[in-house]
């Protein structure tokens, strides 16, 4: 990984692609949401594990949501979302150390299993 000092400008693409990488090694995918006809939806949807879903809007460092990107993370917490924004790779670190926790404390003794048959995830409780 790139070194960066306090002059560096770091785009929001690097930011972007570390949270791409992390929530892959999470076992999770993060698909780019570009919607073309409703402005200020979070730039990507991150698909974890036991169903967790989490919407992030990025930006570069320093900068924070406009107030239409702040609006849509509000609807979709009032939907029951988990939607948050990251202007850094250690927020995005911290984002995803928060996801860590938050499946294990409530995804605790499940895993996923395919049902070929019907084509849908269901979960089911681990043998102890």
């Amino acid at each position: 990984m790139a070194r960066y000092n306090k002059y560096t400008v770091i785009k929001e693409n690097v930011i972007e692609d570390h949270l791409t990488n992390q929530v892959a090694k999470m076992g999770g995918k993060a698909i780019k949401f570009n919607p073309h006809n409703n402005r200020g939806l979070p730039d990507r949807i991150c698909f974890f594990p036991g169903g967790l879903v989490l919407l992030v809007e990025l930006k570069r460092p320093g900068l924070r949501p406009r107030k239409n990107q702040e609006r849509q993370l509000q609807f979709f917490r009032k939907l029951g979302f988990q939607a948050t924004w990251a202007d850094t790779t250690k927020r995005v670190d911290g984002v995803l150390a928060w996801v860590k926790q938050y499946l294990k404390d409530h995804r605790m003794g499940f895993h996923v299993e395919h049902v070929c048959y019907r084509k849908e995830c269901v979960l089911r409780r681990d043998k102890k």
